[in-house]
């Protein structure tokens, strides 16, 4: 079983960036990588989570959690879509909250 508690030392080589919930807005989180320069073998991003729904890019969004220099925190978008498919109370109000991307994209 994976911890639930991931620590990270200092970023000694390049800079460190925390965002808010991405919500599907890949365009959005390219264009502030582009302005700020951020370069994927130096820098971090660290998101407050909410990857997914509302937004026209949430699977691409959930890629992100591949990349070695984006880190995420698992919150109630993310835990609303794990219920639906695996059940669990939460994952009943995913559609009414943005996830009608996921339902589509099992289609």
């Amino acid at each position: 079983m994976k911890t639930a508690l991931k620590t990270f030392g200092p970023n000694l080589v390049g800079r460190d960036f925390a965002i808010g919930d991405l919500h599907g807005a890949m365009k959005s989180f390219q264009n502030l990588c582009r302005e700020l320069h951020i370069d994927p073998t130096k820098d971090r991003v660290f998101s407050a989570s909410d990857l997914v729904d509302r937004g026209d890019n949430s699977l691409e969004c959930l890629r992100l959690m591949r990349e070695d220099f984006f880190h995420n925190v698992l919150a109630n978008h993310e835990q609303m879509m794990i219920e639906a498919f695996h059940g669990g109370i939460m994952g009943r109000y995913w559609l009414q909250n943005g996830g009608w991307w996921g339902a589509e994209a099992l289609q």
